[in-house]
């Protein structure tokens, strides 16, 4: 999706040397504080259901997110593309009766399978 992309080009250049000095200081330590902030902001505006306020908040978590991402990248451990095939890798393993032969008929079957992965 181009405007994912759009976001990790952005935040690699916020945290370049022609980037932002703010963006360049953040550390893991910081964003943590950030993380829940957005996280508890989402849940309060999820309660309302307004979805122009929900669709920021989660703008805002996306960016906290590949901010993160990108700090590991910058030590060369992982990049946003890891991050997405393992998500990818999980959801397909863990969900056999949509994308295999394997048959799960109830929500219970579904969850033990889930826990056990």
């Amino acid at each position: 999706m181009k405007e994912f992309g759009e976001l990790v080009k952005i935040v690699s250049t916020l945290r370049s040397k022609r980037g932002c000095a703010w963006d360049r200081a953040q550390k893991l330590e910081d964003l943590k504080g950030y993380l829940l902030e957005e996280v508890y902001e989402l849940l309060d505006v999820l309660k309302e259901g307004r979805a122009q306020k929900i669709k920021e908040e989660l703008g805002d978590l996306f960016l906290i997110l590949v901010f993160i991402a990108q700090i590991f990248d910058e030590k060369k451990k992982f990049n946003v593309r890891d991050v997405l095939k393992k998500i990818n890798t999980k959801l397909v393993n863990r969900h056999p009766h949509v994308f295999s032969s394997q048959k799960l008929k109830t929500k219970e079957d579904i969850l033990r399978y889930w826990i056990k992965k």
